[in-house]
Parts: C-alpha cells; sequence; structure tokens
C-alpha cells in the first residue's frame, strides 16, 4: 500500500517548476497555508532541500519560501 501511495502522492521537481501552485496545494495535505516537514515528504526534490528552503527554521515552508524554493530548482535545471 505504501509504495502506491508515494506514487500518487509524489510530487516531481518537473511538476513543481511547471505547477508550483498545485504542487504547493498538493503538498499542503492539511490545507493551513504551510509545508511541514512531514507533508514535504510527498515530494523527494523538496524534502531533500527542505532545511534549506526553510529560512526562518519553524519547520515550516511558507509559499515565500517554496517560491524561493521553486526558483532554485528552475536555475539548476537552466544549468
Amino acid at each position: 500500500a505504501r509504495a502506491s501511495m508515494r506514487g500518487r502522492l509524489s510530487v516531481s521537481k518537473d511538476q513543481v517548476v511547471s505547477a508550483p501552485d498545485k504542487s504547493f496545494a498538493k503538498l499542503d495535505r492539511d490545507g493551513d497555508g504551510m509545508i511541514s516537514a512531514g507533508e514535504s515528504t510527498s515530494s523527494r526534490p523538496v524534502l531533500t532541500q527542505f532545511d534549506r528552503a526553510d529560512q526562518n527554521g519553524d519547520r515550516m515552508l511558507s509559499a515565500t519560501e517554496f517560491d524561493a524554493l521553486v526558483a532554485s530548482f528552475e536555475e539548476e535545471m537552466a544549468e
């Protein structure tokens, strides 16, 4: 069950970059407008960069922090 759940919820770097708002909404499972560390596990690229993206250290990604993360992904993909 876990593998199918991960596949259904998984958000790739391409999806984050091509549809950031949709990706944020998908990751923000409780709809509080923030992506928690736990919620970030649905996206390996977000999870691996979570600590760097969490600029204020509150263990949550705000929309602003997420947008900065998306911009960093765009730069990586452009290289």
